[in-house]
């Protein structure tokens, strides 16, 4: 479930980038990150991460995204 004060910016390969506080941050249910600057850099550090997950891992985020 989504917070109340999170402004959703974009779903992006099962993961939501958002914002919070006047924080960016990315994630799902399982991980999530702050150390952003703008939205093009949370798309390349989400790149990142899944090219990182294992087979296994990369089927299981669907079922781990945020639900509106």
């Amino acid at each position: 479930m989504i917070g109340k004060n999170w402004k959703v910016i974009e779903f992006y390969k099962n993961m939501l980038i958002y914002k919070k506080d006047n924080n960016l941050y990315f994630g799902n249910k399982n991980y999530t990150s702050s150390r952003l600057k703008s939205v093009m850099s949370a798309k390349n550090l989400i790149t990142r991460y899944i090219n990182k997950l294992t087979k296994r891992e990369k089927t299981s985020l669907k079922y781990l995204k945020y639900e509106i």
